[in-house]
Protein backbone atom coordinates (compact mmCIF):
# COMPACT_ATOMS: atom_id res chain seq x y z
CA UNK A 1 0.00 0.00 0.00
CA UNK A 2 1.15 3.92 0.63
CA UNK A 3 4.07 3.35 3.10
CA UNK A 4 4.92 6.87 3.64
CA UNK A 5 1.30 7.69 3.81
CA UNK A 6 -0.21 5.69 6.08
CA UNK A 7 2.86 6.69 8.21
CA UNK A 8 1.55 10.23 8.62
CA UNK A 9 -1.81 8.56 8.67
CA UNK A 10 -0.75 5.97 11.49
CA UNK A 11 1.45 8.14 13.40
CA UNK A 12 -1.71 10.53 14.23
CA UNK A 13 -3.96 7.51 15.10
CA UNK A 14 -1.35 5.86 17.47
CA UNK A 15 -0.84 9.50 19.64
CA UNK A 16 -3.38 7.85 22.03
CA UNK A 17 -4.09 11.75 22.82
CA UNK A 18 -3.22 11.78 26.59
CA UNK A 19 -4.90 8.29 27.48
CA UNK A 20 -3.46 7.70 31.11
CA UNK A 21 -5.06 5.85 34.35
CA UNK A 22 -3.24 8.32 36.33
CA UNK A 23 -5.31 10.30 38.98
CA UNK A 24 -7.02 13.76 37.57
CA UNK A 25 -4.82 15.68 39.58
CA UNK A 26 -2.01 14.41 37.44
CA UNK A 27 -3.23 14.44 33.93
CA UNK A 28 -6.08 16.83 33.49
CA UNK A 29 -5.51 20.45 32.57
CA UNK A 30 -6.96 23.04 35.04
CA UNK A 31 -8.29 24.60 32.11
CA UNK A 32 -10.72 21.80 32.01
CA UNK A 33 -12.26 22.49 35.40
CA UNK A 34 -13.47 25.93 36.30
CA UNK A 35 -14.62 26.98 39.72
CA UNK A 36 -15.82 30.46 41.50
CA UNK A 37 -14.23 30.78 44.92
CA UNK A 38 -12.23 33.31 44.90
CA UNK A 39 -9.09 32.94 47.07
CA UNK A 40 -9.90 35.30 50.52
CA UNK A 41 -5.78 36.34 50.33
CA UNK A 42 -3.02 36.17 48.16
CA UNK A 43 -1.85 32.20 47.44
CA UNK A 44 1.44 33.44 47.49
CA UNK A 45 0.97 34.19 51.57
CA UNK A 46 0.76 30.78 54.09
CA UNK A 47 0.17 31.14 57.92
CA UNK A 48 3.77 32.36 58.80
CA UNK A 49 3.87 35.18 55.89
CA UNK A 50 6.84 33.66 54.82
CA UNK A 51 6.95 34.38 51.02
CA UNK A 52 6.19 31.01 49.06
CA UNK A 53 6.33 29.87 45.15
CA UNK A 54 3.33 28.93 43.61
CA UNK A 55 5.31 26.11 41.53
CA UNK A 56 4.79 22.06 41.83
CA UNK A 57 6.25 19.63 39.26
CA UNK A 58 8.59 16.72 38.90
CA UNK A 59 12.49 15.81 38.45
CA UNK A 60 12.73 12.85 36.28
CA UNK A 61 15.58 10.78 34.81
CA UNK A 62 14.51 8.67 32.10
CA UNK A 63 15.71 5.97 29.55
CA UNK A 64 13.79 5.18 26.64
CA UNK A 65 15.29 2.40 24.50
CA UNK A 66 13.55 0.90 21.67
CA UNK A 67 14.58 -2.39 21.94
CA UNK A 68 15.69 -3.63 18.60
CA UNK A 69 18.20 -0.42 18.09
CA UNK A 70 18.54 2.55 19.60
CA UNK A 71 18.00 4.96 22.56
CA UNK A 72 15.53 7.74 22.18
CA UNK A 73 15.74 9.19 25.49
CA UNK A 74 18.33 9.60 28.19
CA UNK A 75 18.65 12.14 30.06
CA UNK A 76 17.07 14.56 32.76
CA UNK A 77 13.27 15.72 32.67
CA UNK A 78 11.40 18.12 34.33
CA UNK A 79 7.77 19.15 34.39
CA UNK A 80 5.92 21.62 36.50
CA UNK A 81 3.11 23.61 37.27
CA UNK A 82 2.64 27.24 38.01
CA UNK A 83 -0.69 28.18 40.01
CA UNK A 84 -1.36 31.79 42.06
CA UNK A 85 -4.65 32.22 42.90
CA UNK A 86 -5.05 35.73 44.32
CA UNK A 87 -8.55 38.07 44.47
CA UNK A 88 -7.55 39.77 41.05
CA UNK A 89 -7.57 35.99 39.29
CA UNK A 90 -5.56 33.34 38.73
CA UNK A 91 -2.48 32.66 36.74
CA UNK A 92 -2.15 29.04 35.56
CA UNK A 93 0.55 27.41 33.44
CA UNK A 94 2.65 23.75 32.94
CA UNK A 95 5.38 23.53 31.05
CA UNK A 96 8.43 21.02 30.78
CA UNK A 97 11.85 20.96 29.61
CA UNK A 98 14.29 17.92 28.81
CA UNK A 99 18.13 17.24 27.77
CA UNK A 100 18.25 14.10 25.82
CA UNK A 101 21.41 12.55 25.31
CA UNK A 102 20.10 9.88 23.32
CA UNK A 103 20.81 11.78 19.68
CA UNK A 104 24.93 12.16 20.73
CA UNK A 105 25.13 8.79 21.70
CA UNK A 106 23.23 7.51 18.34
CA UNK A 107 25.29 10.22 16.07
CA UNK A 108 22.42 11.50 15.17
CA UNK A 109 23.19 14.44 12.69
CA UNK A 110 23.53 18.16 13.45
CA UNK A 111 19.95 19.15 12.83
CA UNK A 112 18.57 16.80 15.23
CA UNK A 113 21.05 17.10 17.66
CA UNK A 114 20.40 21.55 17.48
CA UNK A 115 16.84 20.88 17.76
CA UNK A 116 16.00 18.19 19.95
CA UNK A 117 19.05 17.27 22.10
CA UNK A 118 17.47 20.23 24.47
CA UNK A 119 13.68 21.09 23.93
CA UNK A 120 11.61 23.17 26.34
CA UNK A 121 8.00 23.88 26.11
CA UNK A 122 5.18 25.58 27.83
CA UNK A 123 2.09 23.81 26.79
CA UNK A 124 -0.74 26.49 28.53
CA UNK A 125 -0.23 29.81 30.14
CA UNK A 126 -3.45 31.81 30.57
CA UNK A 127 -5.09 34.24 33.19
CA UNK A 128 -8.45 33.56 34.65
CA UNK A 129 -10.81 35.88 36.20
CA UNK A 130 -14.25 34.76 37.56
CA UNK A 131 -17.35 36.76 37.71
CA UNK A 132 -20.41 35.07 39.14
CA UNK A 133 -21.60 32.64 36.67
CA UNK A 134 -19.03 33.72 34.25
CA UNK A 135 -15.04 33.00 33.74
CA UNK A 136 -12.82 34.92 31.37
CA UNK A 137 -9.67 33.05 30.49
CA UNK A 138 -6.93 34.79 28.27
CA UNK A 139 -3.91 32.82 27.06
CA UNK A 140 -2.32 29.75 25.58
CA UNK A 141 -5.11 27.19 27.07
CA UNK A 142 -5.54 23.65 26.24
CA UNK A 143 -9.51 23.27 25.62
CA UNK A 144 -11.05 19.40 25.06
CA UNK A 145 -14.34 18.88 23.58
CA UNK A 146 -15.88 15.04 23.37
CA UNK A 147 -15.33 12.37 25.74
CA UNK A 148 -13.86 9.35 24.17
CA UNK A 149 -10.53 8.49 26.18
CA UNK A 150 -8.72 7.01 23.67
CA UNK A 151 -10.38 7.33 20.55
CA UNK A 152 -11.28 10.65 20.29
CA UNK A 153 -13.20 12.57 17.25
CA UNK A 154 -14.37 15.61 18.52
CA UNK A 155 -11.22 16.64 19.76
CA UNK A 156 -10.36 19.55 17.00
CA UNK A 157 -8.68 22.32 19.39
CA UNK A 158 -5.66 21.34 20.89
CA UNK A 159 -2.54 20.95 19.13
CA UNK A 160 -0.45 17.92 19.56
CA UNK A 161 3.20 17.09 20.18
CA UNK A 162 4.38 14.75 17.77
CA UNK A 163 8.13 14.45 18.30
CA UNK A 164 7.68 11.89 21.17
CA UNK A 165 5.62 9.64 18.33
CA UNK A 166 3.34 7.67 20.74
CA UNK A 167 5.38 7.85 23.34
CA UNK A 168 4.67 11.24 24.86
CA UNK A 169 3.68 11.53 28.61
CA UNK A 170 0.49 12.79 29.50
CA UNK A 171 1.82 16.14 30.30
CA UNK A 172 3.44 16.52 27.05
CA UNK A 173 0.39 15.04 24.99
CA UNK A 174 -1.36 18.23 24.14
CA UNK A 175 -0.37 21.95 23.51
CA UNK A 176 -2.48 24.40 24.16
CA UNK A 177 -3.95 27.26 21.76
CA UNK A 178 -4.01 31.07 21.94
CA UNK A 179 -7.05 31.37 23.27
CA UNK A 180 -9.77 34.01 24.51
CA UNK A 181 -12.31 31.71 26.17
CA UNK A 182 -15.78 32.56 27.99
CA UNK A 183 -17.16 29.71 30.20
CA UNK A 184 -20.95 30.90 30.99
CA UNK A 185 -22.26 28.50 33.88
CA UNK A 186 -26.33 28.35 34.32
CA UNK A 187 -28.16 25.46 36.49
CA UNK A 188 -27.29 22.36 34.45
CA UNK A 189 -25.99 24.33 31.67
CA UNK A 190 -22.77 25.77 30.10
CA UNK A 191 -22.00 27.92 27.18
CA UNK A 192 -18.28 27.73 26.22
CA UNK A 193 -17.23 30.15 22.88
CA UNK A 194 -13.77 29.93 21.81
CA UNK A 195 -11.75 32.51 20.00
CA UNK A 196 -8.36 31.76 18.45
CA UNK A 197 -6.29 34.98 16.97
CA UNK A 198 -3.87 32.90 15.57
CA UNK A 199 -3.32 29.25 15.88
CA UNK A 200 -1.09 26.71 16.99
CA UNK A 201 0.20 23.86 14.70
CA UNK A 202 1.36 20.25 15.85
CA UNK A 203 4.90 19.62 16.27
CA UNK A 204 6.44 17.11 14.08
CA UNK A 205 10.46 16.18 12.87
CA UNK A 206 11.82 15.44 10.02
CA UNK A 207 14.70 14.38 8.32
CA UNK A 208 16.95 11.66 10.41
CA UNK A 209 14.94 12.41 13.95
CA UNK A 210 13.81 8.54 15.00
CA UNK A 211 10.23 9.64 14.63
CA UNK A 212 10.26 12.02 11.09
CA UNK A 213 7.08 11.88 9.49
CA UNK A 214 8.56 11.04 6.65
CA UNK A 215 12.33 9.35 7.03
CA UNK A 216 15.35 11.19 5.39
CA UNK A 217 13.11 14.27 3.91
CA UNK A 218 13.19 17.63 4.59
CA UNK A 219 9.62 19.32 5.19
CA UNK A 220 9.40 23.04 4.34
CA UNK A 221 6.63 23.81 7.47
CA UNK A 222 4.15 26.34 7.27
CA UNK A 223 4.49 29.86 7.30
CA UNK A 224 3.95 31.61 10.63
CA UNK A 225 1.89 34.17 8.71
CA UNK A 226 -1.61 34.26 7.34
CA UNK A 227 -3.00 32.11 9.51
CA UNK A 228 -7.10 32.69 9.41
CA UNK A 229 -8.50 33.95 13.18
CA UNK A 230 -10.39 30.80 14.58
CA UNK A 231 -13.81 30.54 16.76
CA UNK A 232 -16.31 28.01 17.97
CA UNK A 233 -18.84 27.54 20.48
CA UNK A 234 -20.26 24.19 22.57
CA UNK A 235 -23.21 23.88 24.83
CA UNK A 236 -23.90 21.32 27.53
CA UNK A 237 -26.61 20.58 29.15
CA UNK A 238 -26.08 18.11 32.32
CA UNK A 239 -28.88 15.75 33.91
CA UNK A 240 -29.34 12.82 35.57
CA UNK A 241 -25.29 12.37 36.07
CA UNK A 242 -24.77 12.89 32.65
CA UNK A 243 -23.71 15.44 29.53
CA UNK A 244 -25.19 15.92 26.13
CA UNK A 245 -22.93 18.92 24.31
CA UNK A 246 -23.06 20.12 21.04
CA UNK A 247 -20.33 22.16 19.17
CA UNK A 248 -19.78 24.15 15.87
CA UNK A 249 -16.62 25.93 14.72
CA UNK A 250 -13.93 26.62 11.80
CA UNK A 251 -10.38 25.24 12.91
CA UNK A 252 -7.29 24.34 10.81
CA UNK A 253 -5.89 20.37 10.25
CA UNK A 254 -3.68 20.49 13.34
CA UNK A 255 -1.38 17.54 11.89
CA UNK A 256 0.54 18.42 8.72
CA UNK A 257 -0.84 17.35 5.44
CA UNK A 258 2.09 17.15 2.80
CA UNK A 259 2.20 18.85 -1.11
CA UNK A 260 5.57 17.93 -2.65
CA UNK A 261 6.46 20.93 -5.13
CA UNK A 262 7.09 19.46 -9.02
CA UNK A 263 9.78 22.37 -9.43
CA UNK A 264 12.34 21.23 -6.60
CA UNK A 265 10.44 17.77 -5.49
CA UNK A 266 10.32 19.55 -1.80
CA UNK A 267 7.31 18.23 0.42
CA UNK A 268 5.16 21.53 2.36
CA UNK A 269 3.37 20.94 4.82
CA UNK A 270 -0.01 21.91 4.49
CA UNK A 271 -3.09 23.30 6.73
CA UNK A 272 -6.38 24.76 6.24
CA UNK A 273 -9.68 26.03 8.10
CA UNK A 274 -13.01 23.97 7.69
CA UNK A 275 -15.97 23.80 9.58
CA UNK A 276 -16.94 21.33 11.93
CA UNK A 277 -19.95 20.38 13.66
CA UNK A 278 -20.84 17.66 15.98
CA UNK A 279 -21.95 16.19 19.77
CA UNK A 280 -20.84 14.23 22.68
CA UNK A 281 -22.33 12.66 25.34
CA UNK A 282 -22.08 10.37 28.60
CA UNK A 283 -24.74 9.38 30.93
CA UNK A 284 -24.71 6.40 33.89
CA UNK A 285 -26.57 2.94 33.04
CA UNK A 286 -26.32 -0.22 35.40
CA UNK A 287 -22.93 1.01 36.99
CA UNK A 288 -21.32 1.60 33.63
CA UNK A 289 -20.32 5.38 32.37
CA UNK A 290 -21.31 4.87 28.76
CA UNK A 291 -19.99 7.31 26.25
CA UNK A 292 -20.50 9.04 22.60
CA UNK A 293 -19.47 11.16 20.29
CA UNK A 294 -19.73 12.23 16.66
CA UNK A 295 -18.14 15.09 14.57
CA UNK A 296 -18.73 16.40 11.11
CA UNK A 297 -16.16 17.85 8.99
CA UNK A 298 -16.32 19.84 5.93
CA UNK A 299 -14.13 20.29 3.10
CA UNK A 300 -11.30 19.44 5.30
CA UNK A 301 -8.14 18.33 3.96
CA UNK A 302 -7.11 15.16 3.30
CA UNK A 303 -3.81 13.76 1.67
CA UNK A 304 -3.34 12.12 -1.89
CA UNK A 305 -0.69 9.96 -3.13
CA UNK A 306 1.60 9.53 -6.65
CA UNK A 307 3.83 6.70 -7.63
CA UNK A 308 7.59 8.26 -7.38
CA UNK A 309 10.62 6.22 -8.65
CA UNK A 310 13.03 5.47 -5.76
CA UNK A 311 16.08 7.11 -6.81
CA UNK A 312 18.79 4.54 -5.59
CA UNK A 313 16.16 0.91 -7.02
CA UNK A 314 14.09 2.85 -9.85
CA UNK A 315 11.23 1.39 -8.22
CA UNK A 316 8.09 2.89 -7.92
CA UNK A 317 6.81 4.34 -4.51
CA UNK A 318 4.31 5.64 -3.43
CA UNK A 319 4.60 9.30 -1.67
CA UNK A 320 2.43 11.94 -0.57
CA UNK A 321 1.68 13.67 -3.37
CA UNK A 322 -1.00 16.46 -2.57
CA UNK A 323 -3.92 17.64 -0.99
CA UNK A 324 -7.58 17.61 -1.87
CA UNK A 325 -10.78 18.55 0.41
CA UNK A 326 -13.50 16.31 1.34
CA UNK A 327 -16.23 16.30 4.25
CA UNK A 328 -15.46 13.80 7.04
CA UNK A 329 -17.77 11.92 9.28
CA UNK A 330 -16.69 9.83 12.65
CA UNK A 331 -18.10 8.50 15.81
CA UNK A 332 -17.18 7.33 19.14
CA UNK A 333 -18.88 4.45 21.24
CA UNK A 334 -17.40 3.72 24.44
CA UNK A 335 -17.61 2.55 28.16
CA UNK A 336 -15.82 2.96 31.17
CA UNK A 337 -16.22 0.97 34.64
CA UNK A 338 -14.68 1.60 37.25
CA UNK A 339 -14.45 -1.06 40.83
CA UNK A 340 -12.73 -0.30 43.98
CA UNK A 341 -12.00 -4.65 43.69
CA UNK A 342 -11.15 -5.06 40.00
CA UNK A 343 -9.81 -2.07 38.65
CA UNK A 344 -11.35 0.03 36.11
CA UNK A 345 -11.74 -0.41 32.33
CA UNK A 346 -12.27 1.61 29.12
CA UNK A 347 -13.69 0.31 26.06
CA UNK A 348 -13.95 2.08 22.59
CA UNK A 349 -15.02 1.63 19.29
CA UNK A 350 -14.32 4.17 16.40
CA UNK A 351 -15.24 4.69 12.72
CA UNK A 352 -14.50 7.93 10.37
CA UNK A 353 -14.01 8.07 6.66
CA UNK A 354 -14.71 10.50 3.92
CA UNK A 355 -18.27 11.14 2.41
CA UNK A 356 -17.39 10.08 -0.63
CA UNK A 357 -15.09 7.19 -2.62
CA UNK A 358 -11.73 8.93 -4.06
CA UNK A 359 -8.97 6.66 -4.90
CA UNK A 360 -6.76 9.42 -4.56
CA UNK A 361 -6.49 9.98 -1.19
CA UNK A 362 -4.67 7.83 1.18
CA UNK A 363 -7.63 6.40 2.27
CA UNK A 364 -11.20 6.47 1.09
CA UNK A 365 -13.07 3.96 3.48
CA UNK A 366 -14.37 4.01 6.74
CA UNK A 367 -11.63 2.94 8.98
CA UNK A 368 -12.12 0.90 12.40
CA UNK A 369 -10.75 1.13 15.37
CA UNK A 370 -10.96 -0.68 18.72
CA UNK A 371 -9.33 0.14 22.24
CA UNK A 372 -9.15 -1.76 25.77
CA UNK A 373 -8.04 -0.11 28.68
CA UNK A 374 -7.70 -1.44 32.30
CA UNK A 375 -5.82 0.05 35.38
CA UNK A 376 -5.66 -1.69 39.14
CA UNK A 377 -3.73 -0.44 42.60
CA UNK A 378 -2.12 -2.37 44.62
CA UNK A 379 -0.31 -2.53 47.83
CA UNK A 380 -2.59 -0.07 49.23
CA UNK A 381 -2.13 2.28 46.44
CA UNK A 382 1.42 2.47 45.96
CA UNK A 383 1.71 0.30 43.24
CA UNK A 384 -0.23 1.00 39.97
CA UNK A 385 -0.70 -1.55 36.81
CA UNK A 386 -2.06 0.24 33.96
CA UNK A 387 -2.37 -1.30 30.35
CA UNK A 388 -4.31 -0.33 27.20
CA UNK A 389 -4.48 -2.00 23.38
CA UNK A 390 -5.98 -0.70 20.17
CA UNK A 391 -6.43 -1.47 16.79
CA UNK A 392 -4.87 0.82 13.80
CA UNK A 393 -6.01 0.99 10.15
CA UNK A 394 -6.35 -3.12 10.10
CA UNK A 395 -7.80 -5.44 12.72
CA UNK A 396 -4.93 -6.98 12.92
CA UNK A 397 -2.76 -4.36 13.80
CA UNK A 398 -2.31 -3.50 17.40
CA UNK A 399 -0.74 -1.28 19.63
CA UNK A 400 -0.32 -2.33 23.13
CA UNK A 401 1.21 -0.67 26.47
CA UNK A 402 1.92 -2.15 29.98
CA UNK A 403 3.36 0.39 32.68
CA UNK A 404 3.92 -0.38 36.52
CA UNK A 405 4.19 2.68 38.78
CA UNK A 406 5.92 2.61 42.26
CA UNK A 407 5.92 5.26 44.70
CA UNK A 408 8.64 4.68 47.38
CA UNK A 409 7.43 7.78 48.89
CA UNK A 410 5.34 10.25 48.37
CA UNK A 411 7.72 12.28 46.64
CA UNK A 412 9.60 9.11 45.03
CA UNK A 413 8.21 6.77 42.48
CA UNK A 414 9.75 4.12 39.57
CA UNK A 415 8.16 3.90 36.24
CA UNK A 416 8.50 0.78 34.02
CA UNK A 417 6.85 0.97 30.95
CA UNK A 418 6.56 -1.06 27.74
CA UNK A 419 5.36 -0.38 24.32
CA UNK A 420 4.50 -2.46 21.45
CA UNK A 421 3.69 -2.79 17.84
CA UNK A 422 2.07 -5.79 16.66
CA UNK A 423 1.84 -5.78 12.64
CA UNK A 424 -0.34 -8.83 11.99
CA UNK A 425 -1.88 -7.84 8.63
CA UNK A 426 0.54 -9.11 5.81
CA UNK A 427 1.18 -5.86 4.87
CA UNK A 428 4.83 -5.13 4.02
CA UNK A 429 4.59 -0.87 4.43
CA UNK A 430 3.59 -1.48 7.64
CA UNK A 431 6.65 -2.89 8.86
CA UNK A 432 8.13 -0.08 9.32
CA UNK A 433 6.42 0.37 12.93
CA UNK A 434 8.49 -3.30 14.07
CA UNK A 435 11.67 -1.28 15.38
CA UNK A 436 8.63 0.90 17.72
CA UNK A 437 9.14 -1.44 20.16
CA UNK A 438 10.02 0.12 23.23
CA UNK A 439 10.87 0.07 26.89
CA UNK A 440 10.82 3.36 28.96
CA UNK A 441 12.31 3.52 32.63
CA UNK A 442 12.08 6.68 35.12
CA UNK A 443 12.84 7.54 38.82
CA UNK A 444 11.15 11.26 39.70
CA UNK A 445 10.67 13.33 42.68
CA UNK A 446 7.65 15.46 43.38
CA UNK A 447 7.93 18.72 44.84
CA UNK A 448 5.87 21.49 45.64
CA UNK A 449 7.61 24.75 46.08
CA UNK A 450 4.08 26.50 47.89
CA UNK A 451 4.70 24.12 51.07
Amino acid sequence: MKKLAILLLASRILSAQEFEFESPAETKSASDDFEFEEPTEPAKQKGDGKFTLPVRGKAVMELGRQIDNRFVFLGPFTALTLDHQASWGQIYGEGWARYNAAYRIENDSSYTRNGYEFEALMSELYYRKSFDNVSISVGKIITVWGKADILPVSDVISARDATKAFFAQPQEARIGQNTVRVDWFLPNQELQLIFIPYPVFTRYTDRDHPYSLIPGVEIHRASDYGREVEGGAQYTAYFGGGAVSVFAGRFYNRDPLFRINPQNFRFEAQHAAYNTTGFSANFPFAGLLLKAEGAYQFGRLNQTVAQLPNPATGELISMPADVKKADVVGGTLGLDYNTTAYGSLILEYSVSAPTQRDPTLVRDTAMHSYALGWSKNFLRDTLSFNSFAFTFLKYSNLLIRFNLTYKVTDAIGAYVQYTGVVIASGDPDLRIFDKYDRVDLQLSYAFDLAK
